[in-house]
């Protein structure tokens, strides 16, 4: 599904942060990898270098974190100019931490769209 928006780039990048948030406590040798103090800006890093698994390539317009500092996220956004392209399949909790929180992309970019028009919101 595709998912509409006019900055693509900042949604996904809150729907990492999002899901990264949502999914817990590092999980079995994700000890290793966990750190503290983690930003949006630090998972989007990490997502967008393959950064717990440096070699790994990661086209431009995609962005993906599989364990991310430790947490299984299991997510992979697509995005350009149009939006971003959700994954429609069913997401199991014990790959994807975050689907105990959000129970779909679509449930997430909601999510993130909301956090996003939230922080934007001045005060007058």
């Amino acid at each position: 599904m595709i998912f509409k928006t006019d900055n693509p780039q900042q949604l996904a990048k809150r729907m990492l942060f999002l899901a990264y948030e949502a999914s817990g406590e590092p999980l079995g040798m994700g000890v290793f990898q966990a750190r503290d103090g983690v930003t949006e800006e630090n998972v989007w890093e990490n997502c967008n270098t393959s950064g717990d698994y440096p070699g790994h390539y990661t086209p431009e317009g995609m962005v993906r974190g599989d364990y991310v500092f430790g947490r299984m996220m299991k997510i992979r956004i697509v995005f350009d100019e149009k939006g971003l392209q959700l994954s429609e399949n069913k997401l199991q909790w014990d790959y994807q931490a975050w689907s105990t929180k959000y129970k779909s992309y679509e449930a997430l970019a909601k999510a993130a769209e909301a956090s996003l028009l939230r922080s934007n919101y001045v005060e007058l």
